[in-house]
This record gives C-alpha cells, structure tokens and sequence, in this order.
C-alpha cells in the first residue's frame, strides 16, 4: 500500500458509499447488508443488477428494495446506467422509467456513461439521446451526470467541455471517475480545479499506470488521498463512491478491503 500522509476528517463518512455493480450476483437484499455491517452510509445503484429492471420497480418491487435500504440504515446516493448497448432506443427508454425510479428510492442524480466510441462515432446520436433524457430529468428535478470513461463517446474533459458548450440550461453535471481520469488527463488535480463547479458525484477507485483499472485504493498509482483533498478545497459536497472490481476477491471482500482504506487514510 503506497505511503500517504494523512489529513484529520478530510472526507465526511456519512458521504462514503459503494457501487453495487460487483453485487450483481447477490441479492440487494444480502448486499446491503454486507455493505452497511462494513460501515458503508449510502449505495449506487446499477441497472445492470438483475433486481434493477425499472419496469419491474415501478410495478411493486420498489417498495421492497426502500423497506431494505431502510432497515439496513442505507441512503441511495445515485442510480447509474452504464451504456453498453447499440440500440440507445432502448437505453433512452430504460433511463427514462430509472429516473422514476431514483425519485422513488430518494436520489436526485442520475448517472450515465456514454456508449462506446465505435457505436457512435462522432457521439451525434449520444448527444441527441441524452438531449432529450435531460429535458426529462429537468421537469423531475433530477441531474444527470455524465460520466468520464476512456473510448467511449465521452472519452475525456474535452468532451466533457464541448458537451457542456452544447447542452447548455440542462441538469447536466459530472460524475467524476479518478480512475478513468488518470488515463485520460495527465493532470487530474488540474481537471479538478477546472471542472470542480459541474461535479456532482465522485466514483473512487486505483489504477496502475496506463492501465483500465478498478482497483481497491491503495493498490495502484493514484494519489486519491491528494485528489480527494483537491475536491475539498474545490468545496465538493457530492458523495464518495468506492467502485473496485476484481476477479480474484469476492464483493465482500472488495468492499471490506476499500472501507479499511479509507479508515486508514481518511478517517
């Protein structure tokens, strides 16, 4: 684990939450307890988890995914959707019932990683779809955040920037992936400071260099201790998301191993 010097109550605790997406075997049930008896206050929520179909949400499941939050002492800190799919007619649709969704399960930001590169070159189509998913999300008082991710339609900052340029007077705001950022920029403390007023939602995880990494903190070469100093100082009050994945260790022990991170390093 790399050597950090460490700050006194640099991150409020109560922000520090987990993504789901390691959990997608599990029940949300069985996950949020794990998740909270760790010490974790609030959860992302993806779509790709199995018990996340809106459609069955909104037709009565809903209420027992909020008696579970509830019960385990969780807040829902975002909804997420990570575009893999060719057909964003269908995504579009799926996002669209989600927002009702987050509103049901108590959340305001919606997150969203644009589709590959290759399935829209050029990102017209992305940005016509997510045009219209923000002009939604607007009348629900929701926020979409865009998320950072490398090959896709929204590869970097600059992408970020001319989307911002274009979709101007929408909910539009950044869920900021360090990881991804530490591939993409060679300065993501400089990303920070620039972008710092459109970031709603951080989503933490190490990254060995050059390398498209999830790592648990501590295990790769970035300086998230210092990144989340930056976000500080840039007056962040957004939440904190740990978002390792591996192969080699089950979700448990993933959110175990980060939460012990930042006990370590932030607490």
């Amino acid at each position: 684990m790399s050597n950090i010097v460490r700050d006194n109550n640099i991150i409020d605790f109560s922000k520090i939450g987990y993504n789901l997406v390691s959990f997608q075997s599990w029940t949300l049930e069985k996950a949020f307890k794990v998740i909270a008896d760790v010490g974790y206050s609030t959860v992302e929520l993806c779509l790709e988890h199995p018990e996340m179909d809106p459609e069955k949400l909104l037709n009565g499941d809903i209420a027992r995914i909020k008696a579970a939050l509830e019960e385990n002492g969780l807040r829902t800190s975002a909804i997420s959707c990570n575009c893999k799919d060719a057909n964003l007619d269908a995504t579009f649709s799926e996002c669209v019932k989600a927002l009702d969704v987050a509103l049901e399960l108590g959340t305001k930001i919606f997150t969203i990683s644009a589709p590959p590169e290759n399935l829209d070159p050029g990102g017209q189509l992305t940005r016509q779809t997510l045009s219209k998913l923000l002009q939604i999300a607007d009348n629900k008082g929701i926020i979409i955040a865009i998320e950072n991710e490398p090959d896709s339609v929204i590869h970097g900052f600059y992408d970020f920037s001319m989307l911002i340029s274009e979709l101007i007077n929408l909910p539009l705001g950044l869920n900021l992936n360090l990881s991804h950022a530490a591939l993409t920029e060679q300065d993501v403390a400089a990303v920070i400071n620039e972008f710092a007023s459109h970031i709603v939602h951080t989503s933490i995880s190490d990254c060995r260099k050059n390398q498209h990494d999830h790592l648990i903190p501590g295990d790769g070469n970035l300086d998230i201790h210092g990144l989340i100093v930056s976000l500080n100082r840039n007056h962040y009050q957004g939440d904190y998301i740990l978002s390792p994945t591996s192969v080699n260790q089950s979700p448990d022990q993933l959110a175990k191993a980060a939460m012990d991170w930042c006990r370590e390093t932030l607490g």
